[in-house]
């Protein structure tokens, strides 16, 4: 589920409009999921990167999240593209577990749908982010 009105830098804003471009071009991705990054970037609110406040999600972040319906934690980075190894706790951002972390806050309850259903989660902590660190070329 895409938030309106989220916040992002302008820095994942010009790597994820180049992103979908791609994605357009090569006719690859999920069309809905394309779609939702495109109506996200519409009615996002862009900020300088040095702007970002320090509990948003940003691509390239590290959250813990906690899986609401069976209570288990785990840490999931928020990236650009993955390779997605079985030991790689990386989300792709043109995902919908991707989407749903994109521009969200510390505590805020996120839903995103996968082949067996809809699931939910808590960000219990952005462990890592890298607008809060001054880290800004990532």
């Amino acid at each position: 589920m895409t938030k309106p009105g989220i916040v992002i830098s302008d820095s994942d804003e010009k790597k994820l409009r180049a992103l979908l471009r791609s994605a357009e071009r090569q006719g690859s991705g999920e069309k809905q999921v394309i779609e939702k990054l495109e109506a996200a970037l519409r009615g996002a609110v862009i900020l300088r990167s040095p702007r970002i406040p320090g509990d948003i999600v940003t691509v390239n972040s590290c959250v813990c999240l906690l899986d609401k319906d069976t209570g288990e934690e785990e840490e999931v980075w928020l990236r650009f593209t993955c390779d997605n190894e079985p030991s790689d706790r990386s989300c792709p951002v043109m995902s919908e577990l991707g989407l749903a972390l994109l521009g969200s806050r510390s505590g805020d309850v996120i839903e995103w749908t996968l082949p067996s259903g809809k699931r939910r989660g808590e960000i219990k902590e952005i462990v890592y982010q890298p607008e809060r660190l001054g880290n800004y070329a990532v």
